[in-house]
């Protein structure tokens, strides 16, 4: 029997959605300057890969500050974003 876990068994659900929506909330709703708070849940990794795809885009325009304790979204953030942007990134530690 094959273990998964509930982020890895909701990641596929509402898949379009999960591309569509975080498309558009970066190109359309974030400004330079704002503070975005990642919470954990599958739909955060696609907003995070938009981040880092806006940020390859247009990096003088992508200065936010980002705090977060979802591990796969921090690793998008931190792997795959332009060297030119203006990102922060802090990993919010919940014990």
């Amino acid at each position: 029997m094959e273990h998964r876990s509930f982020f890895a068994a909701t990641d596929h659900a509402r898949k379009a959605e999960k591309i569509s929506v975080p498309r558009y909330v970066v190109e359309n709703l974030f400004t330079e300057g704002d503070s975005i708070v990642l919470n954990t849940g599958s739909s955060v990794v696609p907003l995070a890969i938009e981040i880092a795809v806006f940020s390859q885009k247009a990096p003088v325009r992508c200065h936010y500050t980002i705090l977060t304790h979802n591990l796969p979204a921090l690793q998008v953030l931190t792997g795959e974003v332009s060297k030119e942007a203006q990102l922060n990134v802090v990993l919010v530690l919940l014990f």
